[in-house]
């Protein structure tokens, strides 16, 4: 009994000592293992999940109805879209086709792992639909983006939809860029009677942010203010962009003051915004200041302040806070170095940047995407087409045809200047060796 409550109530820091006790226990039980699945879930520890799994299985205990929709979200957060439908076909042999949670997992994973067909072919059989099975289909169809589909659904529901509902179409319409519409369903939600959480306002803001619209995102947070659902370090996080957006320092600060009077500024998120706010508002002094305060600095809070520095040119300054961070207990990550080399870039260094590159591998750091469009967005702004057009064609432009190739750049597409250079690495491949060097 007392191993079940500790793995039950086990958060991501217990984990570890969660799976101990386990492994103490004489022999495992199906409630044993049912529990220290749900901590692996709660944790996001979703690849030891299936370590869990397969011994449960090999002891001889199966998942129950309970069980089945824990391993069908760690398929869909590691996109095992073959395991799923495995899941699937157990889950119809066992008849548990019809239970409600299983096939609310099952619409999620697959609209997780990117088959839309089958989540809407699961959603379609189903015989009663609840508003988990609606809000589930709508977030499929929003995060695929298809916007309209996903409000002729939310419009169709069978059952009245709830608060997350509203959520995942408002949020779904702001994340890609369609603030007018998100604002219009923000309010239709308040004249159903429904109040606004604060996810609901940080959904809307977010997505202002990312599209661009700051000043619409300042008075969104303006409106929630006279709301009873206060701002919390979330919105902070996503709000201070804005005034770094518009270069606005005098209403940076006002907000950098709201989050310490209201005991938001604890919070390591909110740190890493202020830091770079101040800094893109041309504040390295008062970035500084921030820095120099938080006590448990994180790799995001080093790495805005190494970026304060580099975008002011300190390259001295930030790889000294580069060594720093080292001797501080932590090791650079991909965007540390993504930051170092955008610096140099931008400036024309090449062969400071190139030699970075040599670094990022011998520390196992592919150059993946984002350092590609940084190497060659960065020489284009320095003038150094001639240099950026052989980065493109030396990752990729002379195989399948001058085409850039989609296995060495994975999940994301080249900036514009990458594409331009693609095409003209197509048109001028013949010459690159009489490019100067």
């Amino acid at each position: 009994m007392l191993a079940m409550l500790y793995l039950e109530s086990s958060e991501i820091g217990s984990l570890d000592d969660a799976r101990r006790v386990f492994d103490e226990m004489p022999e495992g039980t199906l409630p044993l293992y049912a529990a220290l699945l749900g901590s692996c879930s709660r944790a996001s520890r979703w690849e030891e999940l299936f370590s869990v799994l397969e011994l449960m299985v090999y002891d001889g205990f199966l998942p129950n109805k309970y069980l089945i929709p824990t391993v069908l979200k760690a398929c869909a957060a590691l996109q095992f879209l073959r395991t799923g439908r495995m899941v699937h076909g157990y889950a119809m042999r066992k008849e548990l086709g019809a239970d409600a949670f299983v096939v609310n997992a099952l619409i999620d994973m697959y609209a997780n792992c990117g088959d839309l067909r089958s989540s809407r072919t699961v959603f379609d059989v189903m015989k009663e639909r609840d508003v988990v099975s609606w809000t589930a289909l709508v977030s499929a169809y929003m995060d695929r983006g298809l916007l309209h589909e996903a409000e002729e659904i939310f419009n169709s529901m069978q059952v009245n939809p709830d608060l997350i509902s509203w959520n995942a179409l408002i949020s779904g319409f702001a994340r890609h860029g369609e603030i007018q519409r998100a604002i219009f369903y923000l309010e239709a939600l308040q004249e159903q009677g429904l109040m606004p959480r604060v996810n609901s306002w940080n959904g809307v803001i977010s997505g202002c942010v990312q599209n661009g619209y700051f000043e619409e995102a300042l008075d969104l947070l303006s409106k929630m203010l006279w709301f009873p659902e206060r701002p919390n370090g979330v919105t902070i996080a996503c709000i201070l962009p804005a005034c770094a957006g518009l270069n606005d320092v005098r209403i940076g600060k006002a907000i950098h003051g709201y989050a310490i009077k209201n005991e938001l500024y604890g919070n390591i998120h909110v740190q890493g915004s202020v830091i770079d706010m101040y800094s893109k508002c041309g504040r390295c002094d008062s970035a500084e200041k921030v820095f120099s305060g938080v006590k448990d600095k994180n790799n995001a809070v080093w790495n805005e302040m190494i970026a304060a520095y580099a975008n002011e040119g300190k390259m001295e300054a930030a790889f000294g806070l580069l060594i720093s961070m080292q001797h501080d207990g932590l090791q650079p990550d991909e965007i540390t170095y993504n930051t170092l080399l955008a610096a140099h870039a931008r400036r024309g260094k090449k062969n400071e940047a190139y030699a970075l590159v040599d670094e990022m591998s011998q520390m196992d750091f592919k150059l993946n995407i984002i350092s590609f469009n940084i190497l060659v967005s960065g020489f284009q702004q320095s003038g150094l087409s001639n240099e950026a057009l052989k980065v493109v064609i030396n990752n990729g432009a002379r195989n399948e045809g001058n085409v850039f190739l989609q296995d060495r750049l994975g999940y994301d597409r080249p900036s514009k200047a990458v594409d331009w250079l693609i095409n003209k690495a197509k048109n001028d491949i013949a010459k690159l060796d009489e490019l100067p060097e």
